[in-house]
């Protein structure tokens, strides 16, 4: 049914895509926006001088604004002037929990309310291609189906209010999960003399393939230079995955590769992976710390761990420097080892400690003072070869540093201290 009157409030990207789909059906509609300048684009039937004006003309109400707070803002103004048996249809990206607020103060007025998370569907927003994830009661869905069908060409019912934006969100996750991953593949192949293009448009027809790959554009090729900058995009995928970690917290839930997902795509989008690249593993760097000295002050006296953390004096700055290291008894002390991964260039804690020999080890509860001996060729192959044996990657490490001798570090300790050195049985 054309004839229901729809309102729409928030005409950004999606929603004054939806407001001019449904006019050019000639739906009863009015629409409203606290961009007073976007007025210029809809002759004076449609536009509305306040949103409880939109409410009062509406039988099906759109709400499509940017976040919590305007969504909790909408819904307290729109309350009292909604038509009883009225239907609210919140198309924000928002936490369940918004959602679950938002139907209590509607709900007040006597009509009912739906969560419909969107996403672009195979073909144009303007010709009604959309994907709608829907939270609600199946009555009212029902009720409201005429005018969804008109800008959607997939309506899912997720299951009870709330269940929209679940869906919503998990989706983004895998959306921009994709896209971080497809733009470190695209860095591979550039730096190995592949232009990214060619090798995304070679994977659109492979087991690779996603929306991601066939939708490659702009926004990607600024991503693997120097960024986009900080658009409306860039701020809108650091609101969804940051809905999506609190979500996930609510519920327990970990989520260890969202969560880096998180950190790193809004500043490759933003800034570029050449500009962020440094940063990142800086940041990483220290998360490992951070999750380090938790897991430590948790557990207290108690606390083992196969990892300690090695805090040098930089070399050219004189800054303490922190960073995560295996370790390996060797006799009364311990050992360290300089494998960097197997890159060709000795860590940075190494040449530290070439220059300043004392450091500080945070080993089990401990924070022990000591001063690093760098073994011998020969007795550091001796030491070498005991921890490969017990740890193939090393293996790996040698072979991959390219004749690199790889520094092997004895840490002897100020203190006579009983350390946890071997895992509890």
């Amino acid at each position: 049914m054309r004839d229901q009157r729809v309102g729409v409030i928030g005409l950004g990207e999606m929603g004054g895509t939806i407001a001019k789909r449904l006019h050019s059906l000639s739906v009863p509609l009015l629409v409203y926006d606290t961009n007073t300048a976007l007025a210029d684009a809809w002759p004076a039937p449609f536009w509305a001088s306040t949103s409880a004006e939109v409410a009062e003309h509406s039988e099906v109400l759109l709400l499509i604004v940017a976040t919590e707070s305007q969504l909790h803002e909408v819904c307290e103004s729109i309350a009292p002037y909604l038509p009883a048996q009225s239907i609210v249809v919140v198309h924000a990206t928002v936490s369940p929990a918004a959602i679950s607020h938002a139907g209590e103060l509607i709900k007040q007025s006597g009509a009912a309310l739906i969560d419909a998370g969107m996403s672009r569907g195979a073909g144009r927003m303007s010709e009604g291609s959309l994907t709608l994830f829907i939270g609600g009661d199946a009555d009212t869905i029902e009720r409201a189906r005429p005018v969804l069908d008109l800008y959607s060409d997939n309506v899912t019912h997720a299951g009870p209010v709330g269940s929209g934006m679940v869906v919503k969100l998990c989706n983004n996750l895998a959306l921009h999960g994709n896209r971080m991953i497809l733009l470190e593949a695209a860095r591979i192949a550039q730096a190995n003399g592949v232009d990214p293009h060619t090798m995304v448009s070679s994977i659109r027809t492979s087991t690779g393939s996603s929306w991601v790959s066939d939708h490659w554009g702009n926004t990607d090729r600024l991503a693997l230079g120097s960024g986009a900058g900080q658009t409306p995009m860039v701020e809108r995928t650091k609101r969804e995955l940051d809905t999506l970690l609190r979500l996930a917290n609510a519920v327990q839930v970990e989520v260890p590769t969202a969560a880096l997902v998180t950190k790193r795509l809004p500043s490759v989008l933003q800034s570029g992976m050449t500009a962020t690249d440094r940063a990142h593993l800086l940041e990483h760097k220290q998360s490992r710390v951070s999750e380090w000295r938790d897991a430590r002050d948790r557990a207290g006296a108690a606390f083992w761990s196969p990892l300690l953390v090695l805090t040098t004096t930089g070399a050219k700055t004189g800054r303490p420097r922190e960073c995560v290291l295996e370790f390996m008894p060797h006799g009364d002390t311990i050992v360290v080892f300089g494998s960097n991964g197997g890159q060709r260039r000795d860590p940075h804690w190494i040449v530290n400690l070439r220059t300043h020999p004392r450091a500080t080890v945070e080993i089990g509860p401990h924070a022990l003072t000591a001063t690093a001996v760098f073994l011998d060729t020969a007795e550091a192959s001796e030491v070498y070869a005991q921890r490969a044996s017990t740890s193939p990657a090393f293996v790996r490490y040698a072979a991959e540093s390219a004749g690199r001798p790889i520094p092997v570090v004895r840490l002897d300790f100020d203190t006579t201290v009983q350390l946890p050195i071997s895992e509890p049985k």
